[in-house]
This record gives structure tokens, C-alpha cells and sequence, in this order.
């Protein structure tokens, strides 16, 4: 009796004796096996993605980082397989280390860049003008798209824009009989005559024991700066790629800026020296200001002082307008963008996040928020004086932080009454020029 084979031994032969009859054919067609899962179970990439971003508090409840947190448990299980470490900065170091990582090509997959379009020049970004339609860049205001092009591209997907806006201890404006400006809206001279009634004389010395107006001066915050530029400056020149600080609206504005303190004494000496925390307290803790430029944290923590019995009620109000006829204010866009990438689907990925964040605050209610809508169908956050204020963001490229301290100097040395407007401008042009020799 003859041996019967065995099962896999029969498959094995039975195998063979067809590879041999029909593979050569497969061999000369070049026909390819493929036994992989179909392309509709496959993932389109699986990985990590790091993350670097700031604290974020206006966005949700509890910690500074809550809302990109939440994104990311959402994203993760949306796509698994892909896992997204998040790197926190902190506001006062954070770009120091970004600007430390791009120069020693240790970039994060994903980053703010709203700050600093000089990422670009250093070839560190990725353009995203494809993945992103015409019609859909049509339906951003102008000023978040000219936070994030540089060079006719695309660098970042705007979330929100920040700027300050002029906040009212209405306690003092009821105090002094001075009606607050109608719909947030009044020009310099209403501006500069509201602020004389609501300066408060003290016990018969020069010191006003209250003063109109209140602030600080300092890099990164811009609380002052929708006075000088009310009267049209405008300091980038695209065409040139500089800096102009020595025009006749900068000068102009700066010296409006100047006679709340030389001139009109509506504002105190240290306008120009007084630190953020000391300004604030006057303002918010001792009201011995009535009316005070802030961003849109100051609302949320002006919200705590009321429910704890020790605030006051307020108001918000426009820059006032100069010559251009028109309240503006110096903004802020917050941005994300993608640095360089080798893999084609993990840049895809990425910017599928990115859209993501951008797109889960669209949907969120920003009512109360201080923020300003980077979209023209958003709903806005500071009830509705962002439709006709104006949001100047200045483009921030790698010499912006730079610029920006000469030309705070030079404020600083006309509030202290050590200059002329044009004088300090003039200078302050020959060192940003300098700067600019110098790249």
C-alpha cells in the first residue's frame, strides 16, 4: 500500500508543480502579490508629532494648557496609531528656545510662529499654501493672514488674534460725572478732555491722588501703541522688507502719546518707567486709575476682583482716533506652523492637526473671551467693537525684537521728556537701519 502524503505536504507540491507551470508568467508581468490589508484599513501615518506651545489660559478652564490637551486626547483617538507629545514654554523663555532650537536644527514638528515669520528665512517652515484652498484663505480677516505670509506664502494657520483695548473703572467715570465714550468710540480731543476731569487732585500738591490714565511700557506688550499709531504709521515697508519709525504720522502719533504726560498731566512721570505688576495694581487693586490699556486677560481677572467684593465695574472702550479717523489697536495672532519635514504623510498629519485646533476654537463660544476672531464669519469676543476697530499686526521677522527695543527706547526717552518725538525717531532710525546692515 502506498504512502498517502499529508496534507501540507500535498499543498506544498501541488504549489510548486502550479508555480512552475504559471510563475514565469507572473515573472515576465511583473505582477505583484500584494496580501496587505486594503487602503481603506490602512492608516495614513502612524507616529509621534512634538509639539512646542504656550500657556493658553483665555482658551478654557484649569490649566494653562487644558484646551490643547483636550485636542489632543480628541486627535489621538480620532487617528490611532498617531501620538502627540506636547513640550510647554513659558512666555518669558519660550522663544529663546524655539530661536535655540531652530539654530541647532533640533525643531519641534509644530510650534507657534505667529511671533516670528524670521523662521522662514531660515528655511525652517514648510509652506501650506496647498493644503489649504483659496476659498477658504478668503475667509480670514487680512490681519491673521498678514501674521502668516511672508515671500507670497503661507506659513501658519491663525487661531485667534490678541490686542488691547482701553479698559474703564466706571466707578470713576460715575464719580467724576464723566459719561464713558458712546459704543466705546471717541477721538483724542474726547479722549484727552474725559481723562483731565477723571485726573483727581490730591491734598493740595502736585500729585494727583488719581490719575486719567495709566499703563507701562515694555517689550512684547503693545498697550501704548494704538496711540501712536493713530495717526496712520505705518512701520513695514513690504516692498524694502524694513522698518520705518521716522515718518510723519509715527511722529506725529508719539507726540499725542507724549502730551498725556508733559503737557496735559493726565498721566503720571513713570508712564514710561513703571513696571506691569506696579501698573496693574494701581489700576485694578488701588483705582487710583480710571482708565488703562490691557489685553484680554485683565477682563477674567477683573471678573475675580468683582466677585470677591474688592473690584469695580468696568467698561471697554476703543483707542481713541486720530488722524486717520478711526480707532486701531497693535495686535497679536496667535499661529501654528510645521517645521520641515522629510515624510510627506507625516506633514500631511501634521497639518491635519494643526487645521484641527484651528478649527475646534471656531466652534467654540468666544463671547467673553477678550479675543478677536481671525475668520470674517467667526463670532467675535469683545461685544462686537472689533467690527470696526481696526487690528494692525506688525510682520515679526528674525531683527523684529530688535527693532522693537530701539523704538521702545525712544518712547521711553520722550515720556521722560529727554527728547523731541522726531528727534528719538531719527535716531532710532539709524540704529534699526543698522540693524538691518548688519543681517
Amino acid at each position: 500500500m502506498s504512502k498517502k502524503l499529508k496534507p501540507f505536504a500535498l499543498f506544498l507540491c501541488i504549489g510548486t508543480a502550479l508555480f512552475l507551470l504559471f510563475g514565469w508568467k507572473l515573472v515576465q508581468n511583473r505582477v505583484v502579490l500584494d496580501f496587505s490589508k486594503p487602503d481603506t484599513d490602512r492608516a495614513e501615518w502612524e507616529g509621534v508629532i512634538s509639539v512646542w506651545d504656550y500657556p493658553r489660559p483665555l482658551l478654557g478652564e484649569g490649566s494653562n494648557f487644558g484646551w490643547i490637551r483636550d485636542r489632543i486626547r480628541e486627535f489621538e483617538k480620532a487617528h490611532p496609531g498617531v501620538f502627540i507629545d506636547l513640550y510647554t514654554l513659558d512666555w518669558g523663555e519660550g522663544r529663546r528656545q524655539l530661536d535655540l532650537a531652530v539654530d541647532h536644527g533640533m525643531c519641534p514638528d509644530i510650534a507657534p510662529v505667529g511671533d516670528n515669520l524670521g523662521y522662514v528665512d531660515r528655511e525652517a517652515l514648510e509652506p501650506l499654501d496647498r493644503f489649504i484652498t483659496p476659498e477658504e484663505i478668503n475667509t480670514y480677516q487680512n490681519y491673521a493672514l498678514g501674521a502668516v505670509t511672508h515671500k507670497g506664502s503661507l506659513w501658519g494657520v491663525p487661531l485667534y488674534c490678541v490686542a488691547p483695548a482701553m479698559i474703564l473703572n466706571l466707578d470713576c467715570f460715575a464719580e467724576a460725572g464723566v459719561a464713558p465714550p458712546e459704543d466705546g468710540k471717541w477721538t483724542y480731543r474726547e479722549f484727552v478732555e474725559a481723562l483731565r476731569q477723571l485726573t483727581v487732585d490730591g491734598d493740595g500738591d502736585d500729585s494727583p491722588k488719581q490719575y486719567g490714565f495709566g499703563a507701562y511700557l515694555q517689550n512684547g506688550y503693545y498697550n501704548l501703541w494704538g496711540i501712536v499709531f493713530s495717526d496712520g504709521w505705518g512701520i513695514y515697508d513690504p516692498v524694502n522688507g524694513n522698518y520705518r519709525v521716522d515718518t510723519p504720522e509715527a511722529v506725529s502719533g508719539l507726540e499725542k502719546l507724549a502730551r498725556l504726560v508733559l503737557e496735559y498731566g493726565v498721566a503720571g512721570e513713570d508712564l514710561a518707567t513703571v513696571s506691569q505688576a506696579l501698573a496693574w495694581k494701581a489700576f485694578a487693586v488701588d483705582k487710583r486709575v480710571a482708565v488703562y490699556p490691557e489685553g484680554a486677560w485683565a477682563v477674567r481677572e477683573l471678573n475675580k476682583l468683582r466677585s470677591e467684593g474688592r473690584g469695580f465695574e468696568f467698561g471697554i472702550a476703543e483707542y481713541p482716533a486720530g488722524a486717520l479717523g478711526y480707532a486701531v489697536t497693535v495686535g497679536e495672532v496667535a499661529a501654528y506652523g510645521v517645521f520641515r519635514q522629510q515624510n510627506e504623510q507625516k506633514l500631511s498629519m501634521c497639518v491635519k492637526f494643526i487645521r484641527y485646533l484651528a478649527e475646534s476654537l471656531r466652534q467654540q463660544d468666544m463671547t467673553g473671551t477678550g479675543l478677536l476672531p481671525v475668520r470674517g464669519d467667526d463670532s467675535g469676543g469683545r461685544n462686537g467693537l472689533e467690527e470696526d476697530e481696526r487690528v494692525i499686526v506688525i510682520p515679526k521677522l528674525d531683527n523684529w525684537y530688535k527693532v522693537e527695543d530701539v523704538i521702545n527706547r525712544a518712547i521711553s526717552r520722550v515720556l521722560l521728556g529727554e527728547m523731541e518725538p522726531s528727534q528719538a525717531f531719527s535716531e532710532a532710525q539709524r540704529e534699526i537701519d543698522g540693524l538691518h546692515a548688519g543681517d
